[in-house]
């Protein structure tokens, strides 16, 4: 859609005439890609965020393991070899 960037933009400045998308189609796209940056790997405060949550969760999945018994179900999940995470 957008002739500013990639293949359309290189067909462009070789001369071929592609028909522009309107201003709401490009809003969209920006708008879709902005919800969706982090699972884009697109560096932001969506990604930032994300990232953030998974460090919690290991966090909290590391405290679990060290917590329950050994030959506890969880832990043989979470430590599938012995002594390593």
């Amino acid at each position: 859609f957008d002739d500013t960037e990639g293949i359309n933009a290189e067909m462009k400045a070789d001369g071929v005439q592609i028909a522009s998308a309107g201003n709401s189609v490009l809003e969209s796209m920006k708008d879709a890609v902005q919800s969706c940056e982090a699972d884009l790997g697109i560096d932001g405060p969506a990604l930032r965020e994300h990232e953030s949550e998974l460090e919690r969760r290991e966090t909290v999945l590391e405290k679990i393991a060290i917590d329950v018994e050994d030959g506890n179900f969880v832990k043989k999940i979470l430590y599938p070899i012995s002594q390593s995470g």
